[in-house]
This record gives C-alpha cells, structure tokens and sequence, in this order.
C-alpha cells in the first residue's frame, strides 16, 4: 500500500479504514455484477411492468413478472463484494455508525445482518393488500378501472382497513396471490406514478428510520470523519442521488457535515463517465472518483485492507 499510496484506490481503502461513519449509498450497479440487470439494461417492457395499476389490467401478468422477478434474485447469489462490506464494515455497524442506503429492490443487502437499512424503493420480498392502492381523494381517469376491478373482486365485502404485508416464501406455485379478503397481494416496490397509500406510508417509516440516524450522526460528527461509499448508482432511477428538492441525498449529507464541523470523503464508484465526472460543491471535502464495478472496487479494497493489515 505504501508504493500506491497515492493513488485513488488506495484513498479510498484508507478512508473506508479510517472513517468513523460510514454511509452506503447504492443502486444496480452494486447488484449487476452477482448477474442481475441494471435498470437500464430491463428496456422498455419494465416501464410498462412496472406500473401499480397493472395489478388490476392484467393480474396475471403482472403477479407473473414480480414473482418471476423474486425468484431470479433469490437464484442469483450476491457476489463476494458483499463479504467484503460485512467484514470492513461490521465492527462499526455494531457501533451503530454505518447505515446501508439503496434504491435496490432485490433484497441482497439483507443478507448483511445487523446493519441498518433503508430501501428507498421496497423490496420484492415483502408483498401487501391492494385495498389502498387507490387514496379515496383520487379521481384521476386512470385510477377509474382499478376502483371498479377492486369493488367487482370484493362483491360486497370489506377490504382491509390496515393492509397487511406477507413474506414470500417458496416457489412461484407455492405463494399466495390473493389477500384474505379477497383483493390481490402486490410487492412492496414503489412503482411509475404509485399511489398506494399504504406502501408509501411503510417506505416513509424506513425512509425516517434513516433520517433519525442521519441527525443523530451529524449531532455528533465534530471533528469525526464520515465516508460516503455511492456504488453503482444509474442514472434511470435516481432516487439515491435525486431527492424531492433536486440536490443528491449524498451530496446534502456531505454538505450538512461539513457545516456540522466534520471531515468527509465521498467516493464515487459508477461505470459511468457522466455520473464521475459531476463534483459537488462542498468545501474541504475529498471527492474520490473510480470508474470501475462494484465488485472490482471491492475486491481491490479488500486486497489493499489486507496488505495493510
């Protein structure tokens, strides 16, 4: 490590050594490499499949591709780069002073116990009740045939006042589809245009789980130092780098901490120039850029963690 030590690999392994505070900011680069597909990689057959109302135009298709796509994540085993998180990470984890951030919905980063979570987008893994999948405020035309396909499937019964989530277990054959109460299960995946009440409320129970750590980081973070790890994200779904303001949620952590009195480095892995080549405004800040996957980022840290051990 000391012939390279200038080099920006060997920051970044020295920095992820280093830090007191670690974020993980990831999207489907960070998954690609285990054999999954990138957002930008599925075409446009995924714009359509990924639309909530789909689930009442064509149940079975769109049951059929979100279980289908369960299946091939649960098939695909994450790549030895998520070892290497758990073994560099873990000692702080425990500390309560790394938080995993993605816009994933695979459910790989699930796999690293103990360490906090927030999937922005959900997780095919948890399916809920449909009962809420229109807000009663909404009258948009679009919502009219889901309204009508939910009141024909209830028939006069009562839909669930508080829809409940299920965990897929099994195969396809072996899943249930249907919720007791008689309207379909769809994933819990934010979805084009989604309003589904229900979901929203439960991504915004982890979305504040995050945000609490994040103050309580930043209340304590004079003169510590916080590493943002941004693996993999695209340029399709943005939610990791896109917040509701237009400013990338790791750029406004890196800023909050820098007025908070604290030292922080952001490396930014991505296969893509565009996305390397955007530098945020933020005083006094190391800005590490690699243009390289995830996984071999990964395994050349952990080459130079072990050399410097």
């Amino acid at each position: 490590m000391e012939n390279e030590s200038s080099s920006p690999l060997a920051r970044a392994a020295r920095a992820l050594m280093e830090a007191d505070w670690v974020l993980v900011a990831s999207g489907a680069g960070l998954s690609a490499d285990s054999g999954l597909e990138t957002y930008e990689a599925l075409g446009p057959d995924y714009d359509q499949l990924c639309r909530a109302e789909l689930l009442y135009e064509d149940t079975e298709r769109f049951q059929n591709f979100w279980l289908s796509s369960l299946l091939k994540y649960r098939a695909q085993v994450p790549h030895e780069g998520f070892q290497v998180l758990e073994g560099l990470l873990r000692e702080r984890a425990d500390m309560g002073r790394v938080y995993l951030y993605t816009s994933n919905v695979d459910g790989h980063l699930r796999q690293l116990r103990g360490f906090p979570l927030c999937e922005l987008h959900g997780c095919c893994e948890d399916w809920i009740c449909s009962a809420r999948l229109t807000p009663e405020a909404d009258h948009a035309p679009r919502w009219a045939r889901v309204r009508a396909a939910q009141e024909e499937l209830l028939r006069g019964g009562t839909a669930c006042r508080e829809p409940m989530t299920v965990r897929m277990e099994g195969g396809l054959e072996e899943v249930p589809l249907k919720c007791h109460c008689g309207l379909p299960l769809r994933p819990c995946v934010l979805m084009f245009g989604d309003e589904d009440e229900a979901l929203l409320q439960q991504l915004q129970k982890a979305w504040a789980q995050y945000q609490c750590w994040e103050d309580a980081m930043e209340e304590e973070i004079s003169g510590s130092h916080l590493v943002i790890l941004e693996i993999g994200v695209g340029r399709r779904v943005e939610v990791v780098r896109q917040e509701t303001k237009g400013s990338e949620e790791c750029e406004e952590v890196l800023r909050d901490v820098n007025d908070k009195g604290g030292r922080t480095t952001l490396i930014r892995v991505n296969l893509d120039e565009e996305i390397l080549s955007r530098t945020p405004a933020a005083h006094g800040s190391e800005i590490i850029s690699l243009k390289m996957s995830a996984l071999a980022f990964l395994r050349h840290i952990a080459q130079l963690v072990e050399l410097h051990q």
